[in-house]
C-alpha cells in the first residue's frame, strides 16, 4: 500500500477544509452579532433605586448620613464666616446607569457609537 495522497484526495481535503472554514467564520459572525446585541441591551439598561428593596434601603441610609454630614459642614461654614450661598456642601444621588452614563456626562460617547462599531 502506498502512503502517497492522490491529487483527487488532496483536492477533496482542501475542499472540506474550506467548507469548515466558512462554517467557522459564519459561527463567529453570529457570535459577534449576539455579543453586540447583549452589549446594546446592557448599555440601554438603567436601574431605579426603588426597583429593589435593598437598594431603596441603602439609599435611605446614605441620604441620612449625608444629611447629618451636611449639617456639620453647614455649622462649620457658619463658624468660619462663610456666607451660606458660598458654603461648600455634600451632595449625593442615585446613579441609574454605570459606565455608559459617565461616558456621556464626561463628554465621551457610549461604546455603542458608530466609531466604536467601526472596529468590527
Amino acid at each position: 500500500m502506498t502512503n502517497e495522497m492522490s491529487k483527487s484526495d488532496r483536492d477533496n481535503l482542501l475542499r472540506i477544509a474550506k467548507m469548515r472554514e466558512r462554517v467557522a467564520k459564519s459561527g463567529l459572525a453570529e457570535a459577534g452579532a449576539q455579543l453586540l446585541a447583549d452589549l446594546d441591551k446592557q448599555l440601554d439598561t438603567s436601574y431605579s433605586f426603588d426597583s429593589d428593596e435593598i437598594w431603596k434601603e441603602a439609599l435611605r441610609a446614605a441620604e441620612q448620613v449625608v444629611k447629618e454630614a451636611q449639617a456639620k459642614v453647614k455649622e462649620r461654614s457658619r463658624a468660619l464666616g462663610i456666607p451660606e450661598r458660598f458654603a461648600p456642601g455634600i451632595y449625593m444621588g442615585w446613579g441609574r446607569c454605570g459606565e455608559q452614563a459617565a461616558k456621556v456626562v464626561l463628554g465621551g460617547s457610549p461604546k455603542r457609537s458608530g466609531a466604536w462599531r467601526q472596529i468590527y
